[in-house]
């Protein structure tokens, strides 16, 4: 049987909104024309020898031979087989050297996660059969995968763990073929550099640091990730103020210029003496009492300057300055010098620790155009408000108002912001445009909020020196309608 073969495939990691092309061509596709009676014939590889029938169709892709023709009759020698077609054979040609079967071919498209949670989140199966011609210039199978790949995309609720919504693994092969090895996508307007993944290195804009400055407390960040063990998308919430567990395994998330606290509870029974392995200066014991060790834990380093302006440095300020503890660390937990559990604590990157008012505060997530999330909280002046959509009155017969409904009712806002960095600003450029966003819920302690954005509302100011603006407008409204009474 005739064999493809990959002769172009694209990168291991790739953006679902960019160009992904895979090729295929037959794995000898030489041919030699020859004379058979007057009837033209074509010698080509016995790996064709059972691919092709009498009265099918076979074509010559290059020379003066260039076209299509009807087979007439079949013999091989055990190493190449010999066509005979209903063409008018001339001379030789020995520019018409490259042969194909007359037929599109077809390719099977799988796509999915098949085992683990993507399994139930993302299933792995069959997405699309794949019909293909020939191109008759580069002799090869070129399959744009692209738009089949993003049908397989959601956008779900912006949760800490994997968001296999906005990633994606997938396999293709010739119907009678063998499949590639897995490769992944991403719901990325942008090139992914491969490099990221694995690491601390945020997907999309690296995330801002925001504090409480009566408290000093966290204020939720959301940042993406690309984790290893799937290459998907993992959604990080940064850890609260203070973290209760009775696990001996706790992750701690954070970003640089966060701080929390950590309570271990023990199962059974008090603690013992305890300490951690290795020792450095960020992470302490800081009491054990009876069943609870209670650890400190500040990613706060201390820096001279303003890092986003004199003091930047465009090579190192995801490694050096603010974000010198940026990184993944395990510290071995040890009670009576015995280890017991592990602390890992992930420090991921920030462009800039600002302390802000809490109860001034709105804090949005959204998607960027990498593919992952962002969050942004602005220290603002906002009216909250109604869109009303309209309204309906019946009346009965004698003019009397029997019922009133109200319809179409969402919860809007429309925000006021001053004094913002430049860092600020890119973000906020970013949210204006993101195709889903979201209000965290000092309720529910979450991202749950869907929000409407209106891009035609925002406004930014600058002055008379030309310098960059340091102020905003705009609205949003909430996207789920309120329920409202009829009367």
């Amino acid at each position: 049987m005739a064999t493809l073969v990959i002769s172009d495939q694209p990168n291991e990691i790739t953006s679902v909104f960019l160009p992904i092309q895979i090729n295929y061509e037959w794995q000898d596709n030489s041919c030699l024309v020859y004379d058979q009676g007057g009837n033209l014939g074509i010698r080509v590889d016995i790996d064709f020898d059972g691919s092709i029938a009498i009265g099918d169709f076979v074509q010559i892709l290059n020379g003066s031979y260039k076209g299509g023709y009807k087979v007439l009759s079949i013999t091989d020698d055990g190493t190449h087989l010999f066509i005979v077609t209903n063409g008018t054979f001339v001379s030789l040609d020995p520019l018409s050297n490259r042969f194909n079967i007359d037929v599109r071919q077809v390719f099977e498209l799988y796509a999915g996660y098949a085992s683990g949670a993507g399994a139930t989140a993302k299933p792995y199966q069959k997405i699309a059969d794949i019909s293909v011609a020939i191109n008759p210039t580069s002799f090869k199978f070129e399959i744009d995968l692209q738009s089949y790949l993003r049908s397989y995309y959601t956008i779900n609720n912006p949760e800490a763990g994997k968001d296999y919504g906005l990633s994606l693994q997938w396999q293709i092969k010739p119907i009678e073929g063998t499949l590639t090895a897995f490769k992944y996508s991403f719901y990325s307007a942008q090139s992914i550099d491969a490099g990221i993944v694995g690491t601390e290195t945020p997907l999309g804009n690296v995330p801002l640091t925001f504090l409480n400055e009566n408290t000093g407390g966290n204020i939720p960040t959301l940042l993406s990730v690309i984790e290893s063990s799937e290459t998907a998308v993992l959604d990080v919430e940064t850890s609260p103020d203070v973290v209760t567990t009775s696990s001996t395994t706790p992750t701690i998330d954070l970003v640089s210029g966060q701080s929390t606290t950590l309570e271990i509870v023990k199962a059974s029974g008090n603690w013992g003496t305890m300490t951690l392995d290795p020792v450095v200066s960020w992470i302490n014991i800081v009491s054990t009492v009876g069943d609870t060790v209670t650890i400190s834990i500040d990613a706060n380093t201390s820096v001279n300057g303003d890092y986003s302006s004199v003091d930047y440095d465009s090579v190192d300020y995801l490694t050096d300055g603010i974000n010198s503890l940026a990184g993944f660390y395990t510290f071995d937990l040890l009670e009576n010098s015995i280890d017991v559990g592990d602390v890992t604590v992930n420090i991921y990157p920030t462009l800039q620790v600002r302390s802000i008012c809490a109860r001034d505060t709105l804090n949005f997530a959204f998607l960027n155009r990498s593919g992952g999330w962002n969050s942004l909280a602005l220290e603002c002046k906002f009216i909250k408000g109604f869109d009303v959509g309209g309204a309906q009155t019946f009346l009965d017969a004698g003019s009397i108002l029997r019922r009133t409904e109200v319809q179409d009712v969402y919860e809007s806002f429309s925000v006021s912001v001053d004094l913002m960095t430049t860092f600020e600003l890119d973000l906020l450029a970013i949210m204006r445009t993101s195709v889903q966003a979201y209000l965290y819920n000092e309720e529910s302690l979450a991202f749950d909020i869907p929000i409407i954005i209106d891009p035609s509302s925002f406004e930014t100011y600058g002055n008379k020196q030309r310098q960059p603006e340091r102020s905003a407008r705009f609205g949003f409204r909430v996207a789920n309608k309120q329920i409202v009474q009829t009367q």
